[in-house]
């Protein structure tokens, strides 16, 4: 009977031990390839262009096989002066004639990425000027979690109509709306 109860105690022991080797590996795999974009300069709240820092954390998750961006909460500010600037066509916000340089200011530009989570932990990106948020090119199997994203001054006015009549509207505007009135037109 003791004979036994050692059988199944080493059979237990040697399973734990196993089943912890194994998590210890899948930790330590998981973390290699986290890449934290405050190791490369961008700071939460720092209230400065985290666009530079942020290019140079993405260029070295391309290195890795599962990799982890890592934002710790906070709020990320991006500036088109630095971003990466690419060629795109957007069908939904320009026409060719109307806008015959397809240049765009783009804040988190992804090529060629593959098995790539971009964990955000609650941070706020807040984009300004005109610039096209994001960008992934030619990437496979990206996850884009707890991440939210404002522009500090949209690019083009917002209201809400109130109320609607045959010759005239009633609209709320957005305080962050820059407008003018001349000759009962709004400008």
């Amino acid at each position: 009977m003791v004979k036994n109860n050692l059988k199944v105690n080493y059979k237990r022991s040697f399973f734990l031990v196993a089943c912890m080797i194994i998590f210890s590996c899948i930790v330590i795999a998981q973390s290699t390839d986290t890449v934290f974009v405050n190791n490369f300069g961008a700071k939460a709240n720092g209230f400065v262009d985290a666009g530079t820092a942020v290019k140079k954390a993405i260029a070295a998750c391309k290195q890795k096989r599962n990799a982890v961006l890592y934002f710790e909460k906070g709020r990320y500010d991006f500036w088109p002066e630095q971003a990466v600037k690419k060629a795109y066509y957007i069908s939904n916000t320009s026409d060719e004639k109307e806008l015959p340089n397809k240049l765009r200011a783009i804040g988190l530009f992804f090529d060629s990425i593959k098995n790539i989570t971009i964990e955000g932990n609650g941070a706020e990106f807040i984009f300004h000027g005109k610039m096209t948020p994001w960008a992934f090119k030619y990437c496979e199997n990206v996850h884009f979690q707890n991440v939210t994203m404002d522009f500090e001054r949209p690019t083009m006015s917002e209201m809400t109509f109130i109320e609607i009549n045959a010759g005239s509207i009633i609209a709320k505007i957005h305080p962050d709306s820059k407008f003018t009135i001349i000759n009962n037109r709004l400008n």
